[in-house]
């Protein structure tokens, strides 16, 4: 039962643009540049990388500064994986 409601709210970056404004309800919404811009940069990631498959964790939202958070894995799903992180700075206005 907790593997499937984990696999439910883990996004694949092949489907992200379907399931990515299903992390509002959490309270953590991105906008439509921040969405573009966190597509993009996993496709690349996935192809820099040499991924089989790249899996978004989700955003850490911390007090001046944000994270976001992906796995990729290779050929061997348990064996063949590397967590990466992106630190986003806010941007003063």
């Amino acid at each position: 039962m907790i593997s499937t409601v984990i696999n439910s709210f883990i996004m694949d970056s092949e489907d992200l643009h379907l399931m990515i404004d299903y992390v509002g309800t959490s309270g953590v919404i991105l906008n439509p540049e921040q969405k573009s811009a966190l597509m993009t940069s996993l496709c690349i990631t996935k192809s820099n990388y040499k991924f089989q498959k790249v899996i978004f964790w989700g955003k850490i939202s911390g007090i001046k500064d944000d994270y976001y958070i992906a796995q990729g894995y290779g050929k061997d799903f348990f064996g063949d994986k590397k967590t990466l992180y992106r630190y986003v700075k806010y941007r003063s206005t």
